[in-house]
């Protein structure tokens, strides 16, 4: 074995730090064509300048993805420092919901509460706007609008107007499924608004609320517009222009002298110039926003399981009070297990389950008069006992190692059982009052600034941070996909009824409780999925045979290895099952004759076989290094480089990648 080599910084070996150099992100960018000349947004950029908007080393340019299609975006016209300004517009330029209400559209849309009251629906301010919008581009050069609303693209769209045969190449049903649920909910609203303008034609002209161009303002509200920290929905002119990566880069809001709303300590820091190892050692942020995998109605039917096999039934025996106690506490811990462990879990249906073959062991055993009252009591005390231990180390799971708030941890199957008692949601009924909901923002203008942590080469792509978003919310919301994205995951839902083994009366209560079928994981890009292995571990896991220590901590190699190499089976065959070969998928993005919306379906499934496939190195080395503490080599010996499975570029990456797993075994083995 080669001797170990300790990485200088857990920070700048980190996989977040390696996709970001993939990808040259800051840096001058080769794709960058041109500045943008396009005499209509010169007048656009001019308009703004003229009311007081900043634009500060940058300016607007094209780009170019892998296979030369061209697009628009931001590029930085000389370097560009940390916590710079990038942009600043006057709130009199910000198109919100305000002017929508206030405008002679309001008797129309106090006539529609179903459709424009908060109290009716959530997507009210959004049926405001499109309306308004749609009204004021019917103005042309009268609106004071007209520059917003004309340089708004119509050739940009999102997943939920790809054709179904486009909505194929992603490979991935829940997103197929939730992009088709959500174009149901557009056709329905776009009906909607175009019933409402047949009967006002006066005011909502014919010519323009068109369906085309009700799509067309849909799309723009979707994907450019802002909500979070202002009073209203809002746009905000030349920030649609910026493209989403996973840089820092945010907004704020400037308060001038004077401003009684200025918060005391308000105030933006001098830009400065920060060094390569100072950007090396900043720990970035990790975990994607809205990244639950969505429940589908398969994951609760039931009915095609038939029978889950024979139920035992204890004997008759005569009852005295030692026995009729016997029984109590038998059903007291069968109720533990359902009102004080969460069934959701990676584990806790393993653990019930192997606890319940021994509770029904010993009832029919003391049933048939082969166990004493006496050794019944104490057999049970001790799987209370365990139960409590086994209750008191899963919170301390949750709250240590996933990372979960007291407020999150919630008995789930009690959730799930309201699912289906579930309503539509319940808003206010009260009438809408235009004086108390109505407010104005109270900052002086818009600003978007780099973080401390980011600095911009002149030439390169300048970035907006929209959130930490994974490849599929990305395609959800904006209709892009990003390569080495380091906020992407790949979801795995596993059905664990198999590893149940017939346990009638646990079968039985998750039905009763239409707890899902399924175990949800995400595989994350930058994280190892600690979770998983631990279900893979669950599943392997005896009772008595195995302690309750043994779940939580690695520190028995044998239950490891099981559960690493289960870990590197559902890997394997999850990568036989993708359509094209990595290569095939980097020649695609490649091929000029490839659209958008194909290359960013190929830029999904290339990101996820990515994904596993790193995933699945990884947990081939973990395997060699557990089957090395196995075999009694020391840990410190046993972590180093495993040549036959990574290169020395990947070792250190892989360190730091498994650490919290590694350093949880150097408790055990070293």
């Amino acid at each position: 074995m080669e001797a170990k080599q300790e990485p200088e910084s857990t920070n700048k070996y980190s996989v977040g730090k390696y996709l970001r150099k993939k990808k040259n992100l800051r840096k001058k960018d080769s794709s960058f064509v041109r500045p943008e000349k396009d005499p209509e947004l010169e007048a656009y950029l001019d308009f703004l300048k003229s009311n007081g908007a900043i634009m500060n080393k940058v300016d607007i340019g094209r780009f170019k993805i892998h296979n030369g299609l061209e697009y628009t975006g931001v590029y930085a016209t000389e370097d560009i420092d940390s916590d710079s300004i990038l942009m600043e517009v006057p709130r009199k330029l910000l198109l919100t919901t305000y002017h929508a209400w206030f405008s002679e559209l309001k008797p129309i849309f106090k006539q529609y509460p179903d459709y424009y009251s908060p109290y009716k629906t959530s997507s009210w301010e959004d049926h405001m706007l499109l309306t308004y919008i749609l009204c004021e581009y019917g103005r042309g050069q009268e609106s004071e609008w007209y520059y917003l609303i004309k340089m708004l693209p119509r050739e940009i769209d999102y997943v939920i107007f790809w054709s179904d045969e486009e909505l194929e190449l992603l490979e991935d049903r829940s997103l197929v499924r939730l992009a088709k649920k959500t174009r149901k909910d557009f056709e329905e609203e776009a009906k909607a608004l175009l019933d409402i303008a047949e009967k006002h034609p006066d005011i909502l002209k014919k010519e323009f609320f068109t369906y085309e161009n009700i799509k067309w303002i849909y799309i723009h509200l979707t994907t450019r517009c802002f909500g979070k920290y202002f009073e209203h929905v809002t746009m905000v002119p030349m920030a649609e222009l910026f493209n989403h990566e996973c840089t820092d880069v945010y907004y704020d809001f400037r308060y001038n002298e004077g401003n009684p709303a200025r918060p005391k300590d308000h105030k933006f820091d001098d830009p400065k110039k920060i060094t390569q190892e100072e950007m090396d050692e900043f720990e970035s942020s990790d975990g994607s926003y809205d990244s639950v995998e969505q429940d589908e109605d398969s994951d609760f039917e039931y009915e095609k399981d038939g029978d889950t096999g024979p139920i035992y039934k204890k004997a008759q025996i005569p009852q005295d009070d030692d026995s009729e106690e016997i029984f109590d506490t038998i059903k007291e811990i069968r109720k533990f297990f359902v009102t004080k462990l969460n069934w959701v879990d990676s584990m806790t249906l393993s653990y019930i389950k192997e606890v319940s073959f021994y509770l029904d062991d010993l009832e029919k055993s003391f049933s048939q008069g082969k166990l004493s009252v006496k050794d019944a009591k104490k057999a049970l005390e001790e799987i209370e006992a365990d139960n409590t231990l086994f209750k008191n180390s899963m919170w301390k799971y949750y709250k240590e190692d996933l990372g979960m708030e007291d407020g999150d941890i919630k008995l789930q199957q009690f959730e799930t059982f309201k699912r289906g008692l579930k309503k539509e949601e319940k808003l206010p009924k009260e009438l809408f009052d235009e004086d108390k909901e109505w407010k104005k923002d109270k900052f002086d203008a818009f600003v978007m600034k780099a973080s401390w942590k980011d600095q911009f080469e002149k030439e390169s792509q300048v970035f907006f941070c929209y959130g930490r978003l994974s490849n599929r919310l990305m395609l959800l919301r904006y209709g892009i996909a990003l390569e080495f994205n380091k906020y992407d995951h790949v979801h795995f839902k596993l059905p664990y009824f198999e590893y149940l083994n017939g346990n009638t009366w646990l079968l039985g209560e998750i039905k009763s409780y239409q707890v899902p079928k399924v175990k949800k994981f995400k595989l994350r890009r930058r994280k190892f999925e600690y979770d998983l292995l631990n279900f893979f571990k669950s599943v392997n896991w005896k009772y008595k045979a195995h302690s309750i220590d043994d779940l939580f901590n690695p520190k028995n190699a044998h239950l490891e290895l099981q559960a690493l190499k289960m870990m590197k089976n559902l890997l394997e065959e999850s990568l036989k099952k993708c359509k094209k070969s990595e290569e095939e998928l980097e020649a695609t993005l490649r091929d000029p004759k490839v659209g958008y919306h194909e290359y960013f379906a190929e830029v999904l499934n290339l990101e996820r076989q990515r994904c596993l496939r790193f995933h699945y190195k990884a947990v081939v080395v973990l395997i060699e290094i557990v089957q090395r503490l196995k075999n009694g080599v020391k840990f410190e010996a046993a972590l180093e480089r495993v040549p036959e499975f990574e290169k020395e570029a990947e070792y250190h990456r892989n360190r730091v990648f498994f650490y919290d797993y590694t350093s949880r075994m150097k408790e055990y083995f070293a």
